[in-house]
């Protein structure tokens, strides 16, 4: 029997069925003939969405093959696995549900996505699973998400219009509303918990960088440290603040892969999150360090996990409305510098001269989370993309960089642009 081109796993979940829709979308825009089936845990609410998606996009899936799957039944993974050339796992908290669709599919000589956010999931997996999948020709490339494609991607997109050499870029992200905040939670309870977990068990990193990273990268010059005042964010009148998400660890690992590989001189990151008023940001400074003490401990760890609505201040929630997404649109903004008509190592250490700002813009981070897989995954079962030679656990630029990713991106509605750039 002829495998699937694409599974997508978790499918009932709430990021599960943006996924959904978003492959028969992109592939009807893109005129990908692909065979797709959906897996999880409930018979019952898999068929379901087969029948949302009927109404929603207007067409009979009555052929589309379901599966029944769940991560502690390590043969219906397997037997997920078998039947797909490609798995996208939907399911978190990766930490919990990851590693064993993972082991599966590299098993299975079966590609593997997620929409993951967790850092230690990402980096423990290529810890353990990078020589057995690059042995096997397996691409495994967590975080296809909103949280990495954007970012990870966006200074790609800015380092290959630069026409230079960057030495830094600074990320910035915002959630701009437009015409209202709308009414209830904008982010999913599941999210939520993804999110918690990761703050328990942040110090895990460390120990696993010890092992993963065994490669020095030297001090590069001038150096890129993070502003001491609360700077604007270019092209906008919100300030911005550092932030400590996964997006900056992803990068920072695209860009040491392209220093190990390549010997290409990696890029220095700065994230920040930009809001609409300093005392937002304040409010949400102050979040993060209730947070973070919170999670350690069993008991309070399970208090943030039962009451997300609450411990967010109503930001995180069960199911957001669709229509409240709508009003915000996410705006990733890249200030970067550098050296213009020069290609130069990590020794170089003259002043920048020339500076370059670009922009990634979509609108509601769940819809955009569902077309970044979806273009993610039409690319790896293409056939046609130039990816890396072979196989094993990437972030998403090594993999994506020679692909026509961004401009497939582009057509279905994520806008990257270069606003200006001139000299310093």
């Amino acid at each position: 029997m002829a495998r699937l081109d694409v599974i997508i796993f978790g499918a009932s979940g709430y990021s599960g069925k943006y996924v959904v829709q978003n492959l028969v979308k992109v592939s009807t825009n893109e005129n990908c003939e692909i065979t797709w089936g959906i897996a999880g845990r409930s018979l019952e609410k898999l068929q379901s969405v087969i029948k949302e998606m009927e109404l929603k996009l207007g067409k009979k899936f009555d052929e589309v093959p379901i599966m029944v799957a769940n991560t502690d039944d390590e043969n219906s993974l397997i037997n997920m696995a078998s039947r797909a050339r490609l798995v996208v796992n939907c399911t978190g908290p990766y930490k919990v549900h990851g590693e064993a669709v993972v082991r599966a599919c590299i098993q299975q000589n079966c590609h593997y996505i997620d929409i993951c956010a967790e850092p230690q999931f990402m980096e423990r997996m290529q810890l353990l699973y990078n020589e057995e999948a690059a042995n096997k020709g397996v691409y495994v490339v967590p975080s296809c998400g909103v949280d990495s494609i954007p970012s990870d991607m966006g200074v790609d997109f800015v380092r290959k219009s630069f026409e230079g050499t960057l030495n830094s870029v600074e990320v910035y992200q915002e959630v701009v509303p437009d015409g209202g905040f709308g009414v209830g939670p904008c982010i999913n309870s599941g999210t939520w918990e993804s999110l918690v977990y990761v703050l328990a068990d942040y110090s895990e990193l460390r120990k696993i960088r010890e092992k993963l990273f065994r490669i020095e990268v030297p001090p590069l010059v001038p150096k890129l440290s993070y502003r001491c005042s609360l700077p604007r964010v270019p092209l906008s009148r919100n300030h911005a603040g550092p932030y400590p998400g996964c997006e900056g660890t992803v990068i920072r690992r695209s860009q040491r892969y392209f220093y190990e590989t390549n010997n290409s001189r990696p890029i220095q990151i700065r994230c920040y999150v930009g809001t609409v008023s300093f005392l937002l940001y304040i409010l949400l400074f102050l979040g993060f360090w209730i947070w973070v003490p919170m999670s350690k401990l069993r008991f309070t760890r399970n208090l943030l996990l039962k009451y997300p609505r609450f411990f967010s201040g109503g930001v995180f929630g069960t199911s957001p409305l669709e229509e409240s997404n709508k009003k915000f649109e996410l705006v990733t903004t890249f200030y970067g510098r550098g050296w213009k008509g020069k290609s130069v190592g990590v020794t170089y250490r003259q002043k920048e001269d020339s500076w370059i700002v670009g922009k990634v813009r979509g609108r509601d981070g769940y819809q955009v989370t569902g077309l970044c897989a979806a273009v993610s995954a039409l690319v790896l079962v293409g056939g046609s993309q130039k990816l890396p030679q072979k196989g094993g656990v990437y972030t998403t630029a090594p993999v994506f960089t020679d692909t026509e990713l961004v401009e497939m991106l582009q057509r279905n509605g994520l806008e990257f642009e270069v606003c200006d750039q001139g000299e310093m």
